[in-house]
């Protein structure tokens, strides 16, 4: 029921040249991405779209290295900025409504990175200051096919969080209830026809397909077309590397680790040598579903050597993960001391998962085998 010139100011001067410069960004190519972002404003100085393009390049460059906690205050410092910026444009202005959103996306964003890293409470007080423009967008009001990205994380994870973490409920009292089904609707619609918020809402929609929803051929397909779009970007061709092998596509997996693995090595920028923990980790597993067990035992002793990682990381576990996947390796080359001890490393590192019940299923396996070994020996000794 809007009136045509309300609907007017949420489309963006020249929308075709901001979804090129879009696409530099997302391609890592931010060089370029910077040069036309800086005639955009100039050009159109009083547009909240110059202002809140900084959130999305700032985002691209966190993702990179999302697990190194000394981007947290960097990440959080540009965007509090960015927020006071659009803040500033007065009730009375036309534009207002268009800087309100943006702000309340850029508050979104802050979320958005909580609910990576999996901080659930970081992420629900943001939601909650973020949700003022969600409620909007909810009714209706708000004529952008983006706000469907931001409805849709929030209606997911409304319904998610309170599930899986009951402490949280109260955070949820006040505000729409969360809805599942139509957050990943509201993803896929964004996915389709959104602006600024496309391609993001294709990564995320692909992430909670693949490990939240076990819809892992459909977040490959997703994640696919990402990668061969925006083939120079780190965090996309990683997960392609993880969705491929669970579906089954070792060769293309393989190829990803490859290149992936060549840039981080020769240190090209946005490629973090601390993930490398993670990409040995993931070049072992697949070789040992292909059944190359030495082949694979020479990348995951590389990820359990690879040190300085960040403090405190979520990269840490990937460790655990390779030294696991170690013992399993060696069980399937009978070298069972070598497995034995792998285990009984694997219990003396912080458990991530089940990794300690999977270590001691694993070691009882082998005293059992070894008991009747020795019977045997003592049988035939006899």
């Amino acid at each position: 029921m809007l009136s045509a010139q309300e609907k007017d100011i949420w489309t963006p001067p020249q929308k075709d040249s901001l979804l090129t410069m879009l696409d530099d960004m997302y391609n890592l190519e931010f060089d370029k991405f910077d040069q036309k972002l800086v005639r955009y404003r100039q050009r159109f100085p009083e547009r909240p779209e110059g202002r809140f393009a900084h959130v999305m390049a700032w985002w691209m460059k966190v993702t990179a290295d999302i697990y190194n906690p000394k981007y947290d205050t960097i990440f959080e410092t540009k965007l509090d900025s960015i927020i006071e910026d659009l803040e500033r444009y007065d009730e009375d202005d036309p534009l207002f409504p268009v800087a309100e959103f943006y702000s309340n996306s850029a508050t979104g964003f802050k979320a958005i990175m909580h609910v990576t890293r999996e901080n659930w409470w970081s992420a629900a007080l943001e939601g909650r200051i973020a949700v003022r423009g969600i409620e909007k967008a909810l009714e209706g009001k708000i004529p952008n096919p983006d706000a469907r990205f931001g409805t849709g994380l929030y209606l997911y994870y409304a319904d998610r969080i309170p599930r899986r973490y009951p402490i949280l409920k109260p955070l949820f009292l006040f505000y729409p209830d969360g809805d599942k089904e139509r957050g990943l609707n509201d993803l896929l619609e964004t996915t389709q026809n959104g602006v600024f918020a496309k391609v993001v809402a294709s990564y995320m929609y692909a992430v909670i397909l693949y490990t939240r929803e076990d819809k892992h051929q459909q977040a490959y397909e997703i994640m696919h077309s990402l990668v061969e779009r925006y083939p120079q970007n780190p965090t996309f061709l990683m997960w392609l590397a993880s969705m491929a092998t669970r579906v089954g596509k070792y060769q293309e997996a393989q190829n990803s680790l490859d290149v992936y693995l060549k840039r981080t090595e020769s240190g090209k920028p946005y490629y973090p040598r601390s993930k490398l923990v993670m990409a040995y980790f993931r070049y072992g597993s697949l070789l040992y579903k292909e059944g190359e067990f030495e082949r694979a035992l020479y990348f995951l002793d590389k990820a359990v050597a690879e040190d300085g990682l960040p403090e405190s990381s979520y990269l840490e576990r990937f460790k655990a993960y390779a030294m696991l996947q170690r013992g399993y390796c060696l069980e399937k080359l009978s070298r069972m001391d070598d497995a034995e001890k792998a285990f009984e490393n694997v219990l003396e590192m912080p458990e991530y998962h089940d990794s300690h019940q999977q270590a001691k299923q694993h070691l009882e396996r082998i005293i059992k085998m070894q008991m009747r070994q020795e019977k045997r020996r003592s049988s035939t000794s006899k």
